[in-house]
């Protein structure tokens, strides 16, 4: 039983992240917009277990294999990772240790914004505003991205594309060597993926 009762498919909580994401981009307060980073960490970090559960994911290879995948884009571990140590101040691994987060740093930065809107008489201003709080999140890669730049590449961005096709492409692939695995399996063949 969910105690969520708006969010009942991933579809809903796709849609959280982008409410966090809008929020910590229009957020003018820097503790108000770490706030909304934290929560759209976090709502990123439970949308791998959200879906596990929604489409009744339980084979653990088959879990560690979306890990794995998700492993790989450093926007995704850098939004884990601040996720689980809002949550739990350190990160831990498995056994319990404390461990260095791959994620370099996340540090107080300022960018410049412009402000667009049509007053009611039906022109257009814009209105530039320096020195707009602002955070800067360092990947492990030492790639330096802006708040708005990390948290679109979490949403929508080119590794989550290429995620989605790699997917794909396994699962596909998976299917297809159960498939042969099933047919040739009376004569003792078996086949193991990576």
């Amino acid at each position: 039983m969910s105690l969520t009762p708006t969010l009942k498919t991933p579809s809903d909580l796709f849609a959280k992240l982008e409410r966090e994401r809008y929020r910590a981009f229009h957020s003018r307060h820097p503790l108000h917009k770490a706030d909304h980073l934290y929560n759209f960490c976090i709502t990123s970090h439970a949308i791998k277990d959200f879906i596990f559960e929604y489409f009744k994911i339980t084979d653990m290879d088959k879990k560690q294999l979306h890990h794995d995948v998700w492993n790989l884009v450093s926007e995704l571990v850098a939004a884990s990772e601040i996720a689980n140590s809002s949550k739990h101040l350190v990160l831990r691994d498995n056994k319990k240790q404390k461990r260095i987060p791959k994620t370099k740093k996340v540090k107080n930065s300022q960018t410049s914004m412009v402000d667009v809107y049509i007053d009611e008489t039906d022109n257009l201003h814009l209105r530039r505003r320096d020195n707009c709080p602002d955070y800067e999140i360092i990947l492990m890669d030492e790639t330096a991205l802006q708040l708005h730049t990390f948290m679109n590449n979490v949403v929508v961005g080119e590794p989550i594309s290429r995620i989605k096709v790699f997917l794909f492409q396994r699962s596909q692939m998976m299917n297809c060597l159960e498939a042969w695995n099933l047919s040739h399996n009376s004569v003792g063949c078996a086949v193991r993926t990576i």
